[in-house]
């Protein structure tokens, strides 16, 4: 019997399709090596640390990692995930805006991975979004506030312009328990508003299940301008594949000295 469940993100569910449609080896291989470009020395912020994809495996590691996400569901997941694995980690339920009170000035690098910058505002429930740069500008300024002078901030994001139609995109895979999973998605854009639509459709054994997001059609041109506002300089690709093809990773630094800004203030 097959029964369908529609939901909005239980992170059980967000879990298994993160280790079906992502590709954790890349995600480590690309932290890691970003680590290597800025000569990292202090700790690092995961401010999207979700259920840990990816993020545990650096901390099995031993890299010295503090983690937050916006999400307490989430990061329940999280805690249950590093219980499994070994570890202890005492994840803080943050938002990006209050990064810089939290942390002022603490972390030589902020991660903000898996294109959850797309996201933001969207997350916890599927509302309805109107393009606002001045949201993006707070959040990445929430970032900035938690880094040294001289910190990095790690961010991914859409690589290229999606069409206007429709893309279907289906991947295949097991859970952790080892029942059978396939996952179709469904992303369509519309280029006048700015607005990315996900639809997902993911089978686990003989369960359905159904979610929809929404997102910011976040290009590199809007990222720039963000990290410009906010005092970051030296925005660079990271070489080679991404947690997922259709994404690309970069680098910026923040001044070490700050000139004075007017941050846009989001609604």
């Amino acid at each position: 019997m097959t029964n369908t469940f529609a939901v909005d993100h239980p992170a059980e569910v967000i879990d298994i399709y993160l280790n079906v449609c992502a590709d954790e080896n890349r995600f480590v291989a690309q932290s890691i090596a970003a680590f290597d470009t800025i000569g990292l020395n202090g700790s690092v912020l995961d401010c999207a640390v979700g259920t840990g994809f990816g993020t545990i495996r650096l901390l099995e590691l031993g890299y010295s990692l503090v983690c937050s996400d916006g999400s307490a569901e989430m990061l329940d997941r999280f805690r249950h995930n590093c219980i499994e694995a070994g570890l202890s980690n005492d994840a803080i339920c943050a938002r990006w805006e209050d990064l810089g009170r939290m942390f002022p000035e603490v972390f030589d690098m902020v991660m903000c991975r898996g294109n959850s910058l797309a996201y933001a505002d969207t997350w916890d429930s599927d509302t309805a979004l109107e393009f606002d740069p001045g949201r993006v500008i707070t959040h990445v300024a929430g970032m900035a506030g938690a880094l040294r002078p001289g910190g990095a901030l790690l961010v991914d994001l859409p690589s290229a312009r999606p069409d206007t139609s429709p893309s279907i995109l289906e991947h295949q895979g097991f859970c952790p328990a080892g029942r059978p999973v396939t996952v179709i998605e469904e992303i369509s854009t519309d280029h006048e508003t700015r607005i990315r639509h996900w639809d997902v459709a993911m089978t686990v054994g003989h369960r359905n299940y159904r979610f929809a997001r929404s997102s910011y059609l976040l290009d590199l041109n809007t990222l720039r301008d963000a990290l410009d506002a906010c005092g970051f300089t030296s925005v660079r690709s990271l070489p080679g594949s991404s947690v997922r093809d259709h994404y690309q990773t970069v680098v910026a630094i923040k001044q070490r000295s700050q000139p004075t800004r007017r941050i846009a203030a989001g609604r």
